[in-house]
Parts: C-alpha cells; sequence; structure tokens
C-alpha cells in the first residue's frame, strides 16, 4: 500500500496514550499513512511491551476514513472493549494494543469542539451512553479531566467486629464522580472493561480515600480494593508504595482482591510478600467456596477472607450453609484468618455469623455507603 500524505491545511489524526503514572498523556499524530504499530523499533509508532508483536496493527486512510486493522497480531487488538480484525475509528475511540491502551481522534475542527476538554458539574448528558457516541467521548474526556485534578471524592462502608459492634474498618467503595444514565452507563462500562482509563482512575480514588481516612482514627483499617486488570505490573506496586507513604505508618491499610484471582503464580507471590513488608494486611473478596478452597491459601494465607453476600444472604434459612460457614472458619482459625462476612441486612443473620466463627460483618445493617462527610455527622449524631 502506497504511503500518503495529508493535505496541508487539513487536521490530523492523531492518538493519545496516557502512561500509568498519569500524567499529561503523549500524543502521536499521523503525518503519513499507513502507520505500523509494533515493538520493533523501526515502527511508525513503537510500543514498548512484550505483549505486542513485532508488527501487531495498522492504521489506513481510505476515502476519507480512518481503517485500524489487526495484522495478526499474538494477543490481539480491542476498540472499545471488543476484539477487531478491522474497523473503522471515530472520535473517541479506546483502542488496546493487546493491553496498552490509546485513545483515537480524528482531528476535524468539529470534533475538536466536540470533545473539548473541561470540567462539568452533573451529568450534562441526556442521551444514552452506548447509543451516542459523542457521549462517550464527552464524558471520558471529563473524567480525563477530573483526573487531571483529582477532583473525585471516596465513599465508604463501616466494618464492624461481631462481638461487640464496634467499627473494626471502613471499605473504600469505587464509584465515578457524576450522576445520570450515561454517567451510570460509563461507569458499568468502566468497571466491566480493562482499560487504563479505569485503573488511572482507580488508582486517584485510592489517594483520595487515603486522604479522608486521616480523619479517622488511626486504629481503624482501610480496605482498597484492587481490580484483577490491574495485577501484573510493577506500576501497582509502586502506586501502593505511595498509598503508604501518603498514609503514614500508623494508618492500618488492607489491600483487597478478588479470591478469584489469587494464585501460586510468581507475581502474586511478590505482590503478597511485598505487601507484607510494607506492613499493610492482604484481603480476599468474594470467597464462596468451601474449606478445600481454603487450605488451598496456606501459602499465601490472607489476614482477610471475605464471605460473598450470596453466602451470607438468609443463611438463617440455609442449614447447608450454616455448615459451609461454619467450616470455613474452623479452617481461617487454623490459618490466622479473620473471617468478614459481606452483605448482613438483619441482625438474625449478623448474630447467626458470630456464633459460626465470622470475626467481623459489612452490610446495609452497619450503615450505607457514605463521604466522609456524611460519617461524620453520623458519628457525631
Amino acid at each position: 500500500m502506497r504511503t500518503e500524505v495529508m493535505r496541508d491545511g487539513s487536521g490530523l489524526p492523531y492518538v493519545e496514550h496516557y502512561s500509568a503514572e498519569g500524567g499529561t498523556p503523549r500524543k502521536t499524530p499521523f503525518e503519513r499513512f499507513p502507520i505500523i504499530v509494533g515493538r520493533d523499533e523501526s515502527s511508525d509508532l513503537h510500543v514498548d511491551s512484550g505483549r505486542i508483536s513485532r508488527e501487531h496493527a495498522q492504521f489506513e486512510r481510505e476515502a476519507g476514513a480512518i481503517i485500524l486493522r489487526d495484522l495478526g497480531s499474538t494477543n490481539g487488538t480491542f476498540v472499545n472493549g471488543h476484539r477487531i480484525d478491522q474497523v473503522t475509528l471515530e472520535d473517541g475511540d479506546i483502542v488496546l494494543f493487546a493491553d496498552v491502551e490509546f485513545t483515537f481522534y480524528s482531528g476535524s475542527a468539529g470534533a475538536a469542539r466536540a470533545t473539548a476538554t473541561q470540567i462539568i458539574d452533573g451529568d450534562p448528558l441526556s442521551c444514552r451512553l452506548l447509543s451516542d457516541p459523542a457521549a462517550i467521548v464527552h464524558e471520558v474526556r471529563r473524567l480525563q479531566e477530573l483526573l487531571a485534578h483529582h477532583a473525585v471524592q471516596s465513599r465508604f462502608q463501616p466494618i464492624v467486629d461481631l462481638a461487640d459492634g464496634k467499627v473494626f474498618g471502613y471499605q473504600a467503595i469505587e464509584t465515578l464522580p457524576g450522576t445520570g444514565p450515561t454517567h451510570a452507563a460509563l461507569n458499568e462500562l468502566l468497571h466491566g472493561v480493562e482499560c487504563q482509563l479505569g485503573d488511572r482512575l482507580r488508582q486517584v480514588l485510592r489517594m483520595a480515600a487515603v486522604a479522608d481516612a486521616a480523619r479517622w482514627p488511626s486504629d481503624a483499617y482501610l480496605f482498597l480494593d484492587v481490580h484483577p486488570s490491574e495485577l501484573g505490573g510493577e506500576w501497582l506496586v509502586n502506586s501502593i508504595h505511595r498509598l503508604r507513604r501518603a498514609a503514614g505508618p500508623l494508618r492500618r491499610l488492607a489491600i483487597e482482591v478478588p479470591e478469584s484471582v489469587a494464585s501460586d503464580a510468581t507475581y502474586f507471590h511478590q505482590l503478597h510478600a511485598r505487601l507484607k513488608l510494607m506492613n499493610i494486611a492482604v484481603s480476599y473478596a468474594d470467597f464462596a467456596s468451601g474449606r478445600a478452597r481454603v487450605l488451598e491459601h496456606r501459602e499465601l494465607a490472607p489476614d482477610f477472607l471475605k464471605l460473598d453476600p450470596s453466602v451470607v444472604r438468609y443463611i438463617d434459612r440455609s442449614k447447608r450453609r450454616q455448615s459451609q460457614v461454619q467450616s470455613l472458619a474452623e479452617a481461617c482459625g487454623d490459618l490466622g484468618i479473620a473471617l468478614i462476612a459481606e452483605g448482613i441486612r438483619t441482625q438474625a443473620e449478623a448474630e447467626l455469623l458470630r456464633e459460626l466463627g465470622c470475626a467481623h460483618g459489612q452490610g446495609r445493617l452497619y450503615g450505607s455507603v457514605q463521604t466522609i462527610e456524611e460519617l461524620e455527622a453520623t458519628c457525631a449524631a
């Protein structure tokens, strides 16, 4: 295919890439076509990652449109979460080459106006996100600006000691800033699709939670979620180091991951060990298996194990689940793991779970998800 030079005076298409550490995005304009993306240093768009093929994908220009074509890469090319062979790109499309993310822009004047970055209070859109590409662009750019200014607010749910009902810690709840149907749809999209925007947002939300946690006693744990998409990179450990420094040595922190991703892989061994060196507890969440699964974690035993709400719900009506939890509590006790029951809604559930061996509880019975100001007002009442 011949190389085409863009005409003078026309806007250049480009892609933006945010590093895992955040900061100003790197913009790469497309002055000629085709644009080869790959690990090879001679590529037009060089991506230094072992998951990227030497010649991974190619941008082409056909009849004024920008076409992205996968070149038979090993780990795939994705646009807005869907693996593609070939696709016509639109402004604001989120493109992943394996696990490295870029955002595409056509460079046209109209698109620039549609995607202008500004902080917008509330939800500025009334259209449905997934049926309106402009809505996606607008809302993603709003979030990118919020990230750049750290203009987010953390929210928390209490975790109590089932023996005396006193607050043991708080779970930081990840929610995107904003309201309305468009925001809700994007919130669901970012939690369900692996992308750098979501990972960077989680980093900022965790830091905001640490800052807010300075306003309560240091003996209360702060539980911080890590999404599975964040596991595997050194940048995650670096971001947790920053959390520890920001929190100070006295703040009790717990990093929480879904139990399903805990494994004996080398990376997870190293992560577990480094969290211990930073004096950060480890919590496995969403546990719904039996005693044998607990014992599989003997080498990498967490400090806390959270029962999935499906196990907790109506446990006072299920002898089978009562037996399951009692057996789990015994196994956890042998390994020095504190069992947390998540999703408690009634006093009857709480009392039974305590009798079965659960150390701590979390759920609607002990309070809804609240901002730090709302928590302080509740405690003062």
